[in-house]
């Protein structure tokens, strides 16, 4: 037993000593043959010759005062021998400790006198990199969007409510914040991939923070090196970024940080890889993957320079790149690198977030559960507004939340009325258009120039406090005093503005600068707001078309032109003259039922979602020129496509592919089972939010599988998995995004899966009928 304790005793000692050895190889480079050593005939533990120094280090777990009496004795002897070697370099000698030297020991060397100095292990690895002072300076600064929703603090009085990260190389797996932190701590390469508002940067400032715990406890743990990536533009250089870094937080020696990179002592986290993005269209749709390539050449360089003997972690916004398999090549990650992406909340965890705030609340379907925007509206008291909106589809609501929250802030100051307040936003999410991001950020002198140019003068004392904490926005960088929009849908959603304003008021006049430069076109959101805007309003097909050709009329007005297209063509309106639109990108584009799309002509563009579900002939197709088209909903394969309409384009995947659609068919399980399976699939697993009945029944279903589908659509409506909606004259089925990952579970095993969604409420129908 005693030999046993002995050997242990040795074994940590002897690590213990490797360590302070390789500390010290960082701290005095240059020595080839630094280390441990014979000299005199006696064992020293670490000796090191540098240009300007000669250090002598003897290290100890001992804490005994004649270990400390012995070791100095020994220290001296050889750092006076060391003098006379080289009399014209600095002189050192280190007694280490493992912790802080006991009283006795510090006595004993200090009796002994200089150049040996007792210095615990931390001490002495603080000559590397002071962490501890690097971490009280971080923990300081901002982290990305990290604030509180209330006060826009860094310090967040929220609760961090753990989230799910799902494995997008299997769509399967799933990962909490446990299995990120301990892929870090195995020094993996990581992406965290979101939408803005996902939590991304809570979770990221969370890591740093348990890291942080866990360093406090062992010295030896590694902590983290946490860059916003919004801070670092044009930067491309790690050592450049880490300076500007050390600097932007109030770390007095940022080339510290350098070295805690380059030797692994550190994991580093970077946080907002699409906030480094270089603005502007070069021509075509290939330069945009290479200025996408070009902006994040600082994280390439982190993720290909660091040692394998630190993690990174990485976070970005899901739709920066135009794939995954482009995002690895572009960020240089290895094949083995862990790719996640951050989900919304379940309802689990907008009960528990909105417990914290004291807060019972049920949420409409077509709310997205995204943290940031659900700890908006909460820290706003606006749930009570959100509670009483009960619309038909997420266009008419988000325009009443819109209402509501414009409302609200009119009444907390009476200087300016509600219809201000929201064409303020809707101008601010215009202008919000020419950046990368489409957040912003916005100068607080854009505010005071929308203020003027809608009001006809300058704000008053009263307009200026409302300016200050205009609803929608916060702060995104407290020096410059600049704003963002908080959410994704809500700046789409007030995007829509301006737009309905053109279609509703022809003799309108836009500061054509207004209308300039748009890199981000109207989401799904804008889209749905949009169409509910010009249905309220009773717009003609006539009025709109109008509308598109006085749009064509406005040198660089593309955006808006584009916009406009895909109202008409999603409406089932066709466009009168002929249109081109060149590169745009296109979150999504559907051409509904009737409408004749041939008059409009796309060069080089890239359309993330085509909708071709409804569209009766190839002869409607837009012409098509070098554009990239990642999801086609409603074909089967390019053989459906005519080939005059489609020059030089590339296309990803077809949702109704033989593949997509025949193994769900071919499963051994009830006729019923399988129309469920492929109505969810439909609904739940394809781009966008909601998909036309008509739709629902197209593909290689039978005559007999097909009459299911109304009793199926009905089982599904009850049990709260999908709801009806009606635009124009059209049904539309809309997914329960709460529901989502429930579906995606029964979509992975649908042999297996018991669930009541697409069990036969009469019977078990899980199995086909024996013949």
């Amino acid at each position: 037993m005693n030999k046993i304790g002995q050997s242990a005793s040795y074994d940590e000692a002897d690590a213990f000593e490797r360590e302070v050895r390789r500390i010290a190889g960082l701290l005095y480079p240059g020595d080839e043959s630094g280390g441990a050593t014979i000299i005199d005939g006696r064992e020293r533990d670490g000796v090191f010759v540098t240009e300007d120094a000669a250090i002598a280090i003897e290290a100890t777990t001992s804490r005994e005062k004649s270990k400390a009496e012995k070791d100095g004795r020994k220290l001296k002897a050889l750092t006076d021998s060391l003098a006379k070697r080289y009399p014209y370099k600095a002189i050192k000698g280190f007694f280490v400790t493992q912790s802080d030297p006991t009283a006795d020991q510090s006595d004993a060397i200090r009796r002994i006198g200089p150049p040996v100095v007792a210095i615990s292990f931390s001490k002495f690895r603080a000559r590397l990199i002071d962490d501890k002072a690097y971490l009280e300076a971080r923990s300081d600064h901002f982290f990305g969007s990290a604030r509180d929703p209330e006060t826009d603090a860094i310090e967040v009085a929220d609760k961090y409510v753990a989230l799910d990260f799902l494995d997008i190389k299997d769509n399967r797996s799933q990962y909490n914040i446990e299995a990120l932190m301990e892929a870090l701590a195995k020094n993996m390469r990581i992406a965290l991939i979101g939408e803005y508002g996902a939590g991304k940067s809570m979770t990221l400032r969370e890591v740093f923070i348990r890291f942080r715990g866990l360093h406090a406890g062992r010295d030896d743990s590694k902590f983290c090196l946490h860059l916003n990536l919004n801070e670092h533009q044009g930067q491309t250089l790690p050592s450049e970024a880490l300076i500007r870094h050390g600097n932007l937080i109030g770390f007095p020696q940022p080339h510290q940080l350098i070295r805690a990179w380059r030797s692994g002592e550190a994991h580093i986290i970077l946080d907002g890889f699409d906030e480094v993005f270089v603005p502007g269209w070069a021509t075509g749709a290939r330069p945009l993957k290479e200025i996408r390539r070009r902006s994040v050449e600082l994280v390439r360089k982190f993720i290909e320079e660091s040692p394998r003997s630190s993690g990174i972690l990485v976070a970005g916004r899901h739709h920066f790149f135009d794939s995954t398999m482009e995002m690895q090549s572009s960020l240089s990650l290895p094949p083995d690198a862990l790719i996640a992406s951050a989900t919304d909340f379940t309802e689990e965890q907008v009960a528990d977030f909105l417990r914290n705030r004291q807060w019972n609340a049920s949420l409409p379907e077509w709310l997205p559960r995204r943290p940031l925007i659900i700890g908006y509206l909460a820290a706003r008291k606006l749930f009570g507004s959100v509670q009483d909106l009960s619309p038909s589809d997420s266009g008419e609501g988000w325009d009443k939340l819109l209402d509501a929250i414009c409302a609200r802030e009119a009444r907390a100051d009476a200087g300016i009325d509600e219809f201000s307040v929201r064409m303020i936003i809707e101008r601010l999410a215009t202008l919000a258009r020419r950046s990368s991001s489409g957040l912003g950020p916005l100068n607080f002198e854009d505010l005071i120039t929308v203020f003027r140019d809608l009001r006809g003068y300058l704000p008053d004392e009263g307009a200026y406090n409302v300016l200050q904490r205009l609803p929608g926005l916060t702060v995104h960088d407290v020096q410059r005093n600049t704003r963002q929009f908080v959410d994704d849908d809500l700046v789409d959603a007030a995007r829509a503005g301006d737009v309905s304003r053109w279609l509703r008021e022809p003799n309108q006049t836009l500061r054509t600068d207004v209308l300039q430069g748009w890199n981000n076109l109207l989401g799904e959101t804008g889209l749905n707001v949009l169409r509910h805007q010009a249905n309220q309003s009773k717009l003609s097909a006539n009025m709109m078309g109008a509308a598109l050709n006085r749009a064509q009329g406005v040198e660089g007005a593309d955006g808006l032109t584009a916009d406009l297209v895909r109202l008409l063509l999603s409406m089932g309106i066709t466009p009168s003259k002929a249109i081109s639109i060149s590169s745009a990108h296109f979150p999504s584009l559907s051409i509904a039922a009737g409408c004749d799309a041939s008059n409009v002509t796309l060069t080089d563009c890239i359309i993330e979602s085509l909708d071709l579900s409804e569209i009766s002939a190839a002869d409607h197709l837009p012409y098509m020129v070098n554009c990239v088209v990642q999801v086609v909903d409603g074909v089967s394969g390019i053989d459906d496509l005519a080939a005059e309409k489609i020059s030089g384009c590339e296309f990803g995947t077809f949702s109704e592919s033989a593949e997509n659609v025949s193994s769900i068919l071919r499963l051994d399980v009830s006729d019923r089972v399988r129309v469920t399976l492929t109505i969810l699939r439909r609904i739940f697993a394809q781009n966008g939010h909601s998909r036309k009945e008509s739709a629902l029944y197209r593909g290689s279903l039978t005559l007999k599988q097909k009459e299911l589908i109304p009793e199926i659509l009905s089982h599904l409506q009850s049990q709260g998995a999908i709801r009806k909606i009606r635009r124009h004259d059209t049904t539309l089925w809309e997914q329960n995004r709460s529901m989502y990952r429930r579906v995606m579970k029964i979509l992975d095993a649908p042999t297996t899966s018991t669930d009541p969604l697409i069990m036969d409420p009469r019977r078990d129908s899980r199995t086909s009928p024996r013949r």
